[in-house]
Order: structure tokens, then sequence, then C-alpha cells
């Protein structure tokens, strides 16, 4: 049997049952959006695990990567601070606009690069500033 607690204000306890015809029977459904959760309790065995990581090129990052899910922050913090992955500014202002600089920078030498953000407000100004990036460097479309 799986029970997982229910977060936020709808309050409630969901819990998944395995039965003998190998569907899983869900009940105290207390939560929106449950389908994700039901059809990985009901093809359990079509699920699958990633367990190796593609996504860097660079082999020590990998390796630094394993070091921080394993739990050795330290180890990564240090690689992250001496490869200069890291850069610390004092004012939001500074560090949104350093970001979008970085980025159209990749972006105008062709790589492929992302610009991310945690707080939405960021996300909305990050935003805001590579589009007019966009439109004064003339990459976007008019139609």
């Amino acid at each position: 049997m799986l029970t997982i607690p229910a977060f936020g204000e709808h309050g409630g306890q969901v819990v998944a049952k395995p039965c003998r015809d190998g569907d899983v029977a869900v009940a105290s459904v207390g939560l929106r959006g449950l389908g994700a959760l039901v059809a990985v309790a009901r093809h359990r065995d079509a699920v699958h695990t990633l367990s190796e990581n593609r996504r860097q090129l660079d082999t020590r990052e990998r390796e630094v990567l394993a070091e921080l899910r394993a739990g050795r922050v330290g180890k990564a913090v240090d690689w992250y601070l001496q490869s200069q992955r890291v850069h610390a500014v004092a004012e939001r202002d500074t560090t949104l606009q350093a970001a979008v600089d970085a980025w159209a920078a990749d972006v105008a030498a062709g790589k492929e690069t992302g610009l991310y953000a945690w707080r939405r407000a960021n996300v909305a100004e990050l935003n805001a500033r590579a589009r007019q990036w966009m439109e004064e460097s003339g990459h976007l479309s008019h139609r």
C-alpha cells in the first residue's frame, strides 16, 4: 500500500492499494491532479528510472553533480567556485542584467542556452529583458 500525505489547503490523504488484477485502487482523494500518480501506480513496471547522467558533457561536472546528489555539498561547491561557475552580485538589477547579458552572448554565438530563475518575479523580469534584447538584435520575426 502506498500512502501519500496531502499538502496544501485541500488536506486529506491519498491511499493507493494494488489490487489482484494489477490495477490500483485509490481512496480518500483529497487533492486535485492525481492522474499522474495513479498512472505511475497502475503502470509501475513501465516507469523509467534515470540512472545515468547524459546532460553534462564535461566528465568532471558529472562527477561533481554525483557528489552533490550524495550529499557531499562542500566538494561540489568548491568545484563550482574554482571553475568560476558562481558569480556573486550584490544587487538584484545587476544580477538579472548579468544573466541576460551572458544568455544573449551565448545566443549570439549560436549556442544552445537557457535562462532560468526560481522566483516568478525574476522570471518575468528576465523574460522582459531577454525579449527586449531579441527585439533590438533583430531575432524576433514580426507577422
